[in-house]
């Protein structure tokens, strides 16, 4: 008889934990939903109520999809009661901070992670991240900084992001005059740890070997990676081997292999080793800092640990996801993190395919095909994660992995053994300082391989961003054709990591690209690609050519050496092919210019030094360098490179920061100025573009080069005035406009509706 009737139909039963998955899922994507249109605080308890009233539902029915909606109302209340910004721009606070980790030196000054005690505003308390980042400016000397452990009190301000108020903002201090510390507890772990990490060092000596492997031991079991060779991790990090040296549940799950090795060699029964192994794990926790990925990898492995104690049976993946979905509501904006999203994503991959894509290669030897599923599925997981974050994917970092996978167990226990060693045995930590220096060694060879090429991953736009993050989610579940959504992101990843770029269909064009503060100006024509300048974040440029799929410029050129022009060099320099490094030759010597030239020197990058005078080109794209000279006695800004770019009878006229001074000079020189189209010496400033100039340059269109989220008003209202009256079209990158280009005698500029200048029919 035939069982046509809907009542005679059975459901297949549900697989195992898919409960709790599909409820950890549920929070998890409404959370990821709520970062980006977050709800109003208002929310949380009506939310809270229908998801507590939805649980119980679910409990009742036992129905996957009911808890998947249960989980969703949990996501969304966890992000409606996060904190958030009172108002945009920097908040004046008063604070008291502990330090947890050594400091590092950037553009913002000195910067280091504290743990946040209390911080007070206008209107009282403000509530912020448990943990956030400092950064001191001011003259200050390393000497002169609070060390791990100290408490600090001080008067500054909390800088949020303007696109994301729920992102953990920044606190600033101006100077350390603002900033009272007081000596650490002596026990305290952040004390522990920078005593551990200070002995170890000085066990270590001076031998450069030693050295560097006491920096690896310190990072890789406190966290502590200021002293790091920052060339030595950039290549790591090319190679996509960075994450060996950021402690994370890689480190986790190792010195769980060493600690259950060492207990089954004295002989303990394994209900004795889990004993054992909880609150060892939780003793690394606390050395090495806490840090977030640390606490998410120590979570798991102990309710592992734990639930196979009580006699209860483990399903992974449900359990790893219920792990994520409960971090996700302690800190609804990890999601924001790309090390979270790292982590969990690629975590969740391997359990969910290392073992089907291992027994799919049987005739294998067992040990290297699981290196190969867990480093290929490592890979293709954290393809479009990596992309995303960080605008490049490592295409050798398969390869990289495999070969360094077998460093990474003896090097943690090394390092682990030395931290260890060096507060009683100093002689016996300094010698496994050296076998870890030759690991590290070892570890930058390996890197050379990888690091040699780096291709650029374009930012998706929001919808594809989404569908991404869809089939990321439906390729680690517990489902049957999870392949499909895993094999699309996968294939989908790669194809779009690869596609090419629109070709230029037009004789020239000069793109503003979208750096938040300062000037990098991508320079086209027919075989020439060329950057000059490259803002102040640090890979801002690279997204900017990410974003247009140039893989390859001619020449990176840099017109002086502010941090607003310099900033996103040494990414520019690492990640994509540069044909030459044009530097003026007045301050190529400058401290702030030798890491930009070490990098070259690297990557095998000639380096031009060019002065008044000089005339080069690329393809289609002539230079003829005016300003400066070989040498000069101006200030910093009046010596920035200034030349003429020529591509089909048009000409643009390069400034840098030139300043009244400079220009005067330049004027005074004799050159011809004449361009079509002028980049508005810094910035567009009043300190700058005097009528002496424009009038010598009288171009068409004047674009100032401001960045999205410049820290000053570009342009200056009489600048702008000075210009029009010429007249010239006046186009600013904080207007909204990003692109000029210029065909068959005209100039065109790249407002929502193109406006077009003639180039021709006015006076010189």
């Amino acid at each position: 008889m035939l069982r046509w009737w809907p009542s005679s139909w059975t459901s297949p039963p549900d697989p195992p934990g898919a409960a709790l998955q599909a409820a950890a899922v549920g929070t998890v994507a409404a959370a990821a939903a709520g970062n980006v249109w977050p709800p109003q605080p208002f929310w949380v308890w009506p939310l809270v109520v229908l998801a507590l009233a939805a649980g119980l539902v679910a409990l009742r029915s036992g129905r996957p999809l009911i808890w998947f909606g249960c989980g969703v109302l949990v996501g969304f209340a966890t992000v409606a009661a996060a904190p958030r910004a009172e108002r945009p721009g920097p908040v004046p606070v008063r604070f008291a901070v502990t330090i947890r980790d050594g400091w590092t030196t950037g553009t913002r000054g000195w910067t280091t992670r504290v743990r946040v005690g209390e911080i007070s505003g206008a209107r009282g308390r403000v509530r912020t991240a448990s943990e956030l980042m400092l950064a001191l400016g001011g003259e200050v000397t390393a000497s002169q900084l609070p060390t791990p452990g100290s408490r600090c009190e001080g008067a500054g301000e909390l800088l949020f992001d303007r696109e994301n108020d729920l992102r953990p903002p920044l606190l600033r201090v101006k100077t350390k005059l603002l900033l009272r510390s007081q000596p650490p507890p002596r026990w305290s772990v952040d004390a522990l740890r920078e005593r551990l990490a200070a002995r170890l060092q000085r066990a270590a000596g001076e031998g450069a070997t030693r050295c560097a492997g006491a920096a690896l031991a310190s990072a890789l079991v406190l966290g502590r990676r200021e002293a790091l060779d920052r060339e030595a991790v950039g290549t790591l990090r090319l190679a996509g081997l960075a994450h060996i040296l950021s402690v994370s549940g890689l480190h986790v799950v190792l010195v769980s292999t060493l600690v259950w090795w060492l207990l089954t060699v004295f002989g303990l029964a394994p209900r004795a080793r889990r004993m054992v192994l909880v609150p060892a794990l939780l003793g690394f926790a606390m050395l090495s800092g806490g840090t977030a990925p640390v606490l998410r990898a120590t979570a798991a492995t102990v309710a592992y640990l734990l639930t196979r104690l009580a006699g209860r049976p483990v399903l992974p993946l449900p359990a790893m996801w219920a792990v994520v979905g409960g971090l996700v509501v302690l800190e609804p904006t990890a999601l924001l993190q790309p090390g979270f999203q790292l982590s969990a994503g690629v975590s969740l991959a391997l359990i969910r395919w290392v073992g089907q894509l291992g027994g799919a290669v049987e005739v294998l030897p067992r040990w290297l095909r699981s290196g190969l599923a867990v480093a290929c599925v490592g890979q293709l997981a954290s393809w479009p994660l990596v992309g995303v974050a960080f605008a490049g994917v490592p295409p050798l970092g398969v390869l990289a992995n495999l070969v360094a996978a077998p460093l990474a167990l003896p090097l943690v226990g090394a390092s682990l053994a030395a931290v260890l060693l060096a507060a009683i045995w100093a002689s016996g930590a300094g010698g496994l300082a050296w076998v870890v220096g030759i690991g590290n060694a070892a570890l930058v060879h390996i890197s050379g391989w990888g690091s040699g090429s780096t291709w650029l991953f374009a930012p998706p736009p929001p919808a594809l961003l989404a569908t991404g993050a869809a089939l990321l989610v439906f390729s680690v579940v517990s489902w049957r054709r999870a392949w499909v959504p895993a094999l699309t992101l996968s294939v989908g990843s790669i194809v779009w990591t690869l596609a090419p770029a629109l070709p230029l269909r037009a004789t020239g064009e000069v793109r503003m690209l979208p750096v938040s503060d300062g000037m990098a100006l991508l320079v086209r024509a027919r075989g020439a690609r060329v950057l000059v300048d490259a803002g102040r974040g640090a890979s801002e440029a690279l997204r900017g050519l990410a974003a247009v799929r140039v893989r390859r410029v001619d020449a990176l050129v840099i017109t002086h050496a502010d941090a607003d022009h310099t900033g996103g060099a040494a990414a520019v320099l690492e990640r994509v092919r540069v044909g030459e490094l044009v530097l003026p030759r007045v301050i190529a010597d400058r401290p702030e210019l030798q890491p930009l030239r070490r990098i070259a020197e690297r990557r095998g990058v000639a380096v031009r030094l060019a002065a008044a005078g000089d005339r080069f080109g690329w393809g289609e794209l002539g230079c003829r360098v005016l300003w400066p000279p070989a040498a000069g006695g101006l200030a910093d800004n009046d010596l920035s490179l200034v030349a003429v770019l020529d591509s089909g009878g048009m000409r643009l006229l390069v400034t840098g920061d030139v300043e009244a001074g400079g220009e005067a000079a330049v004027v005074g020189s004799g050159a011809d100025l004449r361009a079509e189209v002028l980049q508005l010496p810094h910035h567009g400033s009043r300190t700058s573009s005097s009528g002496v100039l424009l009038e010598a340059v009288r171009p068409r269109v004047a674009m100032a080069p401001t960045g999205t989220r410049p820290r000053f008003t570009y342009p200056d209202p009489q600048v702008v005035a000075r210009l029009r009256a010429l007249p010239a079209l006046v186009v600013a990158q904080v207007w909204g406009v990003e692109r000029v280009w210029w065909d068959e005698g005209r100039v065109f500029v790249g407002t929502p509706v193109p406006v077009s200048v003639p180039a021709e029919g006015r006076s010189r």
